[in-house]
């Protein structure tokens, strides 16, 4: 009977406060490193694909943690899929008209896709990508503090009725 007030009195403590797993403070240390080089460090024509990759493949690994998540992950995941999803549009619009701006195609000459740098467009993906991050993390973070919100005016609500 002790044994289990204590385990419930345990698990209690455990859902109120905020608690990480030393292999999760380092796999987070770790992102947020290559992150910081990504926007700061790296050279452009290093930094520039990856960031195209990332623009690409971020929105889809959101979706599939709303799926698989647990409810707080599915949470976060829903509120960053929307600045995920602009970047990976905008990123790509960009791209595009910097393609079409840049070339113009001559009837009988290929196109000269040499030319097309990713010097020159690394710079705006390293803003875009920067203020992207920044508020996948400010809106996954908000749908979790809303959803608690909501669960917790359910509970209160069902449990006074």
């Amino acid at each position: 009977m002790d044994e289990e007030k204590l385990e419930s009195s345990r698990a209690n403590r455990g859902s109120a406060h905020l608690q990480f797993s030393l292999l999760a403070l380092v796999v987070f240390i770790a992102c947020t490193a290559v992150a910081m080089a990504l926007l700061w460090s790296l050279p452009d024509w290093i930094a520039g694909p990856i960031l195209l990759f990332l623009a690409c493949v971020f929105p889809a690994a959101l979706a599939a943690l709303v799926i698989y998540g647990d409810e707080n992950l599915r949470a976060f995941c829903l509120g960053a899929l929307f600045p995920a999803g602009i970047q990976f549009i905008a990123v790509f619009l960009y791209v595009f008209l910097e393609i079409l701006s840049r070339h113009t195609l001559v009837v009988g000459t290929p196109p000269n896709w040499h030319r097309f740098y990713m010097d020159e467009l690394a710079s705006p993906l390293r803003h875009v990508a920067g203020v992207a991050w920044a508020l996948s993390i400010l809106t996954g973070c908000v749908s979790v503090g809303i959803r608690r919100l909501v669960k917790d005016h359910s509970r209160s609500a069902g449990g006074s009725t």
